[in-house]
């Protein structure tokens, strides 16, 4: 698990291939994003910290950016490194913004963590001005890697329940 306060520092070993990944993915979604170059507002679905915000700051230096993200704790760091964006604890089936207020609006990574992902398109459309942009980017993984994945989530949790028992 990654640990918030330090998402923004140097990553570890087991990070480094996915933050170079990122890294990457952010530039060339950026150069897309610049084709709807005229957005007076952007809406970052899913911020986390809001790094990619800070980033299109650079490309829309006059523009309100705006990000939500359903974790209390990612807001609160975002905000904190990012003061002058404004920040929303929210999922994206339920988006505290009014209809069509939005120039631009893009999910990284997101998506698949969505409870109800047809909802949170939905919300993103109605806060969408007409004809206007929503960039949309996550990852998929083999069916049998993602069950490999939440059996070695079972089995560190068992462990980690027994050295508990045993310590209390």
């Amino acid at each position: 698990m990654l640990n918030i306060s330090t998402a923004e520092q140097q990553p570890t070993k087991p990070q480094a291939a996915k933050v170079i990944f990122l890294i990457g993915c952010r530039e060339e979604f950026l150069q897309l994003a610049k084709i709807q170059s005229n957005a007076k507002v952007i809406l970052d679905v899913g911020c986390g910290t809001g790094r990619l915000l800070r980033k299109a700051k650079n490309q829309w230096p006059s523009t309100r950016l705006i990000g939500v993200d359903a974790a209390e704790k990612m807001i609160t760091q975002a905000t904190r490194l990012f003061p002058e964006a404004e920040f929303h604890v929210a999922m994206a089936e339920a988006l505290p913004l009014p209809d069509a207020s939005i120039d631009l609006a893009f999910s990284t990574l997101s998506f698949h963590h969505w409870t109800n992902q047809a909802k949170g398109i939905s919300e993103i459309s109605r806060v969408l001005r007409s004809q206007i942009m929503f960039l949309l980017v996550d990852i998929t993984i083999p069916r049998w890697l993602s069950f490999l994945l939440r059996v070695l989530d079972i089995i560190v949790q068992q462990k980690s329940a027994k050295c508990l028992c045993r310590q209390g």
